[in-house]
């Protein structure tokens, strides 16, 4: 099996049903190497653990999910954490973005015009990591109200 805690796994798109699915780096630990460090349906990738929501809510009921698990929507601070896919704990207001855990926005990973704070109400205030290549360059603001997949974070032995 191949160290992906030690190493960037290789990023390719793949399209499948109309959309575009990336390979999971956290597919490793789908097949056979389940960590006893991360709670039952969470994966660990560099010493943390992500829980992948099977289901949508929006950016708030995400949120609220993640830290009733002990958790906090996934704050990205790495190549390999950005190519994971759902609703992200940046958000926002009149273009003053901000992570949930308090720490600044440092390295950004908007697609091309984005932030631009737009919507019918100019409300687009969290952010979603919008489905399309490159993944390096695919944050978009969105409205909050949305319902999207989310992505939670926590350190590894942490349990509510």
């Amino acid at each position: 099996m191949r160290d992906y805690v030690n190493e960037q796994p290789q990023h390719t798109g793949k399209k499948l049903s109309g959309k575009t699915k990336y390979n999971d780096p956290l597919s490793f630990k789908r097949n056979g190497c389940a960590s006893s460090q991360c709670p039952a349906d969470w994966r660990e990738l560099n010493s943390r653990c992500y829980f992948l929501s099977t289901e949508t809510q929006t950016w708030e009921g995400s949120r609220k999910h993640c830290q009733s698990q002990g958790a906090e929507l996934v704050v990205i601070n790495s190549e390999q954490e950005q190519y994971l896919l759902f609703w992200i704990g940046l958000h926002g207001k009149n273009g003053m973005f901000q992570w949930v855990d308090g720490s600044a926005l440092e390295t950004p990973f908007w697609q091309r015009r984005q932030p631009d704070h737009g919507g019918p109400n100019n409300n687009e205030d969290c952010v979603e990591m919008y489905h399309k290549e490159p993944v390096l360059l695919s944050w978009n603001d969105a409205p909050c109200g949305h319902q999207r997949h989310w992505l939670c974070e926590k350190d590894l032995g942490f349990f509510p």
